[in-house]
């Protein structure tokens, strides 16, 4: 605990107020009352960079790493950005046969958002797949001169 904040809290169980707490500590009344009732807030223990790049490498994602430490997903990210670890590439989360089956449901015309609701995915995310496998919704338009 903050030397000072015991030094508070013990100067009011002696009864004092929190004016003379502040007169005594050299700070303001309000500070006085926020050392006396606010907690220390929790120690995190800030994990080191290799064990959060081997847990996002064993296949989790940024989001879950973050959740495991209780830090941002963007923590995660800059951590993976300076040790040059790239992104997991998100088409590589769905098996193989998943994959072909979402690619033939394209084929055949269905919207994006029927094949994201039938996989789990957003309509966006099932759109990325299908333009990174060539397979695009509209034709392409034609250049006008």
């Amino acid at each position: 605990m903050n030397p000072r904040r015991e030094e508070a809290k013990r100067l009011r169980a002696q009864g004092m107020t929190f004016a003379q707490i502040g007169e005594a500590l050299g700070v303001s009344r309000v500070r006085a009352f926020n050392l006396c009732r606010t907690p220390d807030p929790p120690s995190r223990i800030m994990p080191d960079d290799a064990v959060i790049v081997a847990l996002y490498e064993s296949g989790l994602t940024d989001a879950d790493v973050a959740q495991e430490f209780g830090v941002s997903a963007h923590h995660v990210w800059r951590v993976r950005y300076r040790h040059g670890v790239q992104g997991h590439d998100r088409v590589s989360r769905l098996a193989p046969c998943d994959l072909e089956r979402l690619l033939e449901m394209a084929r055949a015309g269905l919207t994006y958002a029927t094949i994201g609701a039938e996989f789990e995915i957003s309509r966006a995310y099932a759109r990325a797949i299908c333009a990174k496998h060539g397979i695009r919704r509209r034709p392409a338009r034609k250049a006008t001169p």
